[in-house]
């Protein structure tokens, strides 16, 4: 049998004897912390022409880019809503 310690030492186990351990409270899939890609291949077809096509690479980089943009964006409204004593913002993708 595995052991799941020696497999992933830090993440707790549900049971003595289970071999699937549990992921941390805060565990994300990569994918979970990207818009859904179908959201944003609707807006790359609405913006380009018609006969363009998507490459792989871009479906890989876009998702990456739009979450960097919304985390810039957020964190901008959080250090303006501190300076002026507001309530700061949340992201939400």
């Amino acid at each position: 049998t595995i052991n799941p310690e020696a497999v992933a030492p830090n993440l707790p186990t549900t049971n003595v004897g289970d071999q699937n351990p549990a992921p941390p409270e805060d565990f994300r899939l990569e994918a979970d912390l990207y818009m859904p890609m179908t959201n944003i291949v609707r807006v790359l077809r609405r913006t380009l022409p018609p006969h363009a096509k998507i490459s792989d690479d871009t479906n890989e980089i876009i998702p990456e880019c739009v979450s960097e943009f919304i985390c810039f964006v957020t964190s901008e409204a959080n250090e303006k809503a501190t300076a002026s004593t507001k309530k700061p913002s949340t992201q939400k993708i």
